[in-house]
């Protein structure tokens, strides 16, 4: 995984690679919870549909 952190004076840039794919975050200045946890979700869900056989998820 390649990081790369850029300060651009108002926020800051992180770039990461995700399964060879380059991923670029920036970050605001003002933290906004339902972003945050827009954000969240959207990572677990990715994280659950890679990692969780499909059989397990019928099981539900």
């Amino acid at each position: 995984m390649m990081n790369a952190v850029k300060d651009t004076g108002k926020s800051k840039v992180v770039t990461i690679s995700v399964s060879g794919h380059p991923v670029t975050i920036s970050f605001a200045d003002e933290y906004n919870p339902h972003i945050a946890n827009i954000v969240k979700n959207a990572l677990i869900d990715s994280y659950i549909r890679k990692n969780i056989p499909h059989s397990l998820e019928t099981m539900a």
